[in-house]
């Protein structure tokens, strides 16, 4: 709330974040947030094709924004 607080007495007009696990996420929609983009993690591979990010729980990540 801080930093949120913060953010618009300089006058930004949007914060955004980048929340990776579904209890962030909830937090994030519960405070007003908005999910424009959301990646599921098996899509994260290296060269090899290779799934970088294996989590029982977890299986996207979400970009959040909240007008200010």
């Amino acid at each position: 709330k801080h930093a949120l607080n913060h953010a618009r007495e300089e006058g930004c007009s949007h914060a955004h974040t980048l929340v990776s696990g579904i209890f962030s996420q909830k937090i994030m929609k519960n405070n007003g947030f908005e999910n424009i983009l959301e990646k599921n993690y098996d899509d994260f591979k290296d060269k090899q094709g290779n799934i970088l990010i294996h989590h029982e729980i977890h299986k996207t990540c979400q970009l959040s924004v909240l007008k200010l």
